[in-house]
């Protein structure tokens, strides 16, 4: 927090005047982040439901690719999430609009009849396959993944195909 506030040209009391703790500070930014990503998807391609939501996801990796040191703090810093241990469905879309517009394209998967079961559990499952391999990319560049947009969209079409063969269940 001092060095924060050493470049921002304010006191460290002044920070804490906005943040109770390192924690909110990382929390308030993860909240930016993540409704920046929602403005990312916000204009879902009409038409073929499932395309739509294999785009999304490649949305999610160009995020990430572009601005790592966001993701990063998004996805891969547990001091910038909540501090409550277990939240329902509905207080987790609201904290993350973007992981709710997932779900609402896997919910147009289902109701168009592409695949069956719970929109929650598929877009639980579908964003941390796709968070693995996009952490993989990230902590491995040498690894010959080819393209890392290519790499993260064979994951999302891996999937997508084994939601077509068998119902997700909830958790």
């Amino acid at each position: 927090m001092r060095k924060l506030a050493q470049a921002l040209d304010c006191s460290p009391m002044g920070l804490y005047s906005y943040f109770v703790n390192k924690h909110d500070l990382l929390h308030a930014l993860a909240q930016r982040d993540f409704a920046a990503l929602a403005d990312c998807f916000a204009d879902a391609p009409s038409g073929d439901p499932v395309a739509a939501l294999s785009e999304l996801f490649g949305e999610l990796a160009r995020f990430a690719f572009e601005k790592p040191a966001q993701y990063r703090t998004m996805f891969m810093m547990p001091e910038a999430q909540p501090a409550e241990a277990a939240k329902s469905e509905r207080a987790i879309y609201g904290d993350n609009p973007a992981f709710a517009s997932g779900v609402d394209r896997v919910r147009a998967c289902i109701e168009a009849g592409a695949f069956t079961g719970d929109a929650h559990a598929a877009t639980t499952l579908l964003w941390t396959a796709v968070h693995g391999a996009i952490a993989a990319v990230m902590n491995f560049p040498a690894f010959p993944f080819g393209t890392p947009e290519g790499y993260v969209g064979r994951v999302v079409e891996t999937m997508l195909l084994a939601f077509r063969a068998r119902s997700v269940e909830p958790f």
